[in-house]
């Protein structure tokens, strides 16, 4: 069943409405910038002498929407309900998947929230900049049980284990936040935030990973949990989302892409449309072989697959392929005998049509 909160409410106007639009609003307005001019100076400072602290560093962080038709979460996989994703070791909504090695691992996405029944994690290498650094991990669950909680992992080759890692504490069967703070090793190679409900399903509104020891995430107000943060905007999460992970579908005899065979014996680039360069820090933590190279799958619906026009041969292709690195283009066999330096274009020829996706995702 979706999730009923009983103790969280949306930010937003005080009394849920906006301030009046009147002569005196205004002017009472313009007073205080005025006067307090000198005091947003100090502000700035003071935001800037913060090193980054109160900035959430996950992507994706705010469940709250359903995950489908431009609201969050951002689910470009797409599947939504109860027990939408399940499949160990695989990607749900956007950069958050479950560990291989979990024995229990389903998430419903509904429109006031996900259920989690296992961990479910996003993946920060050192690019994030936060080795070195103290950083405190906090989720703001609406229902809880004997076991939901934050955790926070990083993987060092200094400790004796190949981590360090903090626990936050057990939230209620009402829910409430989780925190656990953790200072990042400097030479951390991966840092694991976890949604830690494998003793219990719970459900949750956020999350939050952001520098030094006191989270932002929330507080309380007249008994009910409101956020400090307003939701993030949907587009500028695809977009930090497609840095990772790319997935289109395409119609029947919808062109793909323009391309320019290279080789005779049967090889052709195929310029995808990805909306941007993707990461290139992908599958280093589980295949070193695959470092830095991106996995483009092409998933025919009806049987069918890609067709080329000339002089590219309709047969012959392959699923799954690398990319180049930035993922912006996929170089596709076919068993046809090709002209290097042609010309073609690539299109769904099923009667379903195609879905192309471009995976970057940490690993």
């Amino acid at each position: 069943m979706p999730i009923t909160p009983s103790n969280y409410s949306n930010p937003g106007w005080t009394n849920n409405a906006p301030p009046a639009l009147n002569a005196a609003n205004l002017n009472a307005i313009s007073d205080a910038i005025v006067l307090n001019q000198s005091n947003i100076a100090v502000l700035d400072a003071e935001k800037l002498n913060t090193n980054g602290k109160g900035i959430n560093r996950l992507v994706n962080w705010y469940f709250v929407g359903g995950g489908t038709d431009g609201m969050l979460p951002v689910n470009q996989r797409g599947s939504t309900g109860a027990n939408a994703y399940t499949t160990a070791g695989a990607y749900t909504i956007d950069r958050w998947s479950f560990p291989s090695w979990s024995s229990a691992h389903a998430m419903s996405v509904w429109s006031n929230g996900i259920q989690v029944n296992g961990l479910l994690a996003q993946y920060l290498n050192a690019s994030a900049g936060l080795n070195g650094y103290t950083v405190t991990a906090s989720i703001l669950f609406i229902s809880g049980g004997t076991g939901s909680k934050v955790a926070l992992v990083a993987y060092t080759p200094s400790a004796p284990s190949g981590y360090v890692a903090a626990e936050g504490n057990v939230v209620a069967s009402e829910g409430g936040i989780s925190i656990a703070t953790l200072a990042i090793p400097t030479d951390a190679t991966n840092i694991e935030f976890r949604i830690d409900c494998s003793s219990s399903v719970g459900s949750v509104i956020a999350a939050k990973l952001e520098e030094g020891s006191i989270q932002t995430l929330a507080r309380l107000e007249s008994g009910a949990w409101v956020l400090n943060d307003l939701p993030p905007v949907y587009s500028e999460e695809l977009h930090k989302c497609q840095y990772y992970y790319w997935r289109k579908q395409f119609i029947p005899r919808e062109t793909i892409a323009l391309g320019v065979a290279v080789q005779t014996w049967g090889a052709v680039v195929i310029q995808l449309g990805v909306a941007r360069q993707m990461n290139q820090n992908a599958f280093t933590s589980v295949d070193p072989s695959r470092a830095g190279k991106v996995l483009c799958t092409i998933t025919p619906l009806n049987g069918g697959g890609i067709g080329f026009s000339s002089p590219v041969a309709l047969t012959g292709f392959q699923n799954q392929s690398y990319c180049s690195q930035n993922g912006s283009t996929v170089m596709y066999q076919t068993t046809a005998t090709i002209t290097a330096g042609g010309e073609f274009y690539a299109y769904a020829n099923d009667s379903v049509g195609l879905i192309i996706e471009v995976d970057a995702e940490q690993r």
